[in-house]
């Protein structure tokens, strides 16, 4: 039966450290109690997303982060649509 257990699983399994929306962190555990996925497995995965994490400098005192990603000005967003309507 494939679910979303199996699915974190075989993520995890594929190399797929990092998951945007809310599956990993009850699937995971799931995965782990049911033995589709091993502890050494999800460990291996950790380290490979901190290892990446620490690289980006995400642990640095000295930076500051903000969440979501800056917004592109109107105009720019904008532009290549009305540029290429008034060619026609």
């Amino acid at each position: 039966m494939f679910n979303c257990t199996v699915a974190a699983a075989r993520s995890i399994q594929a190399g797929t450290d990092v998951d945007c929306g809310g599956v990993y962190p009850v699937q995971i555990e799931n995965a782990v109690q049911q033995g589709i996925l091993t502890e050494a497995e999800v460990d291996r995965a950790f380290a490979r997303l901190t290892n990446q994490q620490m690289l980006l400098g995400l642990f640095d005192n000295n930076r500051v982060y903000t969440i979501g990603f800056p917004r592109p000005p109107r105009r720019a967003a904008v532009a290549p649509f009305s540029e290429s309507c008034r060619r026609q």
